[in-house]
């Protein structure tokens, strides 16, 4: 389990590696894009938790998630295309 938390603390890194020395609309545009790959990947272990998770104060967290992020994620995507042109 360690392996996999360092795997996760590096990525998180990576994520804030990306965003140093950015300022204004070139580091909105950085946030988004790595807040979207963030918030997808706690999805997808929240989707996880739903179907593996032995407790049920899991299982509702584990679907406030989703239910959070999914939205967060969609509001991102309309941002990226609204600003950027990019979906």
């Amino acid at each position: 389990m360690q392996g996999a938390y360092a795997s996760g603390a590096q990525t998180m890194g990576d994520m804030m590696s990306g965003l140093e020395g950015k300022t204004g609309d070139v580091f909105d545009k950085a946030f988004i894009e790595e807040m979207i790959v963030h918030h997808q990947g706690a999805v997808d272990m929240a989707n996880a938790a739903l179907t593996s998770a032995k407790h049920t104060e899991i299982k509702t967290m584990a679907e406030a998630i989703i239910k959070a992020q999914t939205a967060e994620i969609a509001q991102m995507k309309e941002w990226q295309k609204s600003w950027y042109g990019t979906p």
